[in-house]
């Protein structure tokens, strides 16, 4: 799998929306053209989407509990999906289960859980993105050390703004 990352509007996107540009564009880096030379890559499938961050607040209700990407996304350069796919599946299998035993601050408490998630992985990003210099000069970290995402980008239909870093209420990611 090859994968980029970037904004949407930045003009390198548009390398991005078809499988034979982006491996031609990767291609011609010497990290990884070397080792895509080496394996013999090809493309066969070509995909373009959304990777940013997102929350679902509350992620309880009456009946219902969210885990995994249903409750909460993030950002790719974070590597936290899978292990917060498998904690918050235990975990809320854990609250369904203390609920149906009777402990009704059950559902509470998993939300107070997926709040503590939340803002330390919003602490985190920020620190992560804030420590990356070795491309000073490119759209794509300057925006994230200078929190353009949460001023300027557009707003989406249930009024999030920003691609990255949309953690207000509800998503339509």
């Amino acid at each position: 799998m090859l994968a980029f990352l970037t904004d949407a509007d930045l003009p390198t996107a548009r390398v991005a929306h078809h499988g034979i540009g982006l491996a031609a564009h990767a291609a011609e880096t010497d990290e990884i053209g070397s080792i895509l030379a080496e394996c013999t890559f090809a493309p066969d499938q070509a995909g373009f989407t959304a990777a940013h961050s997102s929350a679902l607040n509350p992620c309880i209700g009456e009946g219902w509990i969210a885990a995994g990407d249903a409750s909460m996304t993030f950002d790719p350069l974070s590597s936290q999906g899978l292990l917060h796919a498998l904690f918050t599946g235990l975990a809320a299998a854990e609250a369904a289960d203390a609920f149906l035993s009777g402990d009704t601050t059950a559902p509470t408490r998993y939300q107070q859980i997926m709040d503590g998630i939340q803002h330390a992985y919003r602490k985190h990003l920020v620190l992560s993105y804030s420590s990356e210099t070795r491309w000073p000069a490119a759209p794509f970290w300057q925006r994230r050390r200078s929190g353009f995402l949460t001023r300027t980008e557009p707003r989406y239909r249930c009024g999030l703004v920003g691609a990255q870093l949309c953690f207000m209420r509800g998503c339509c990611g």
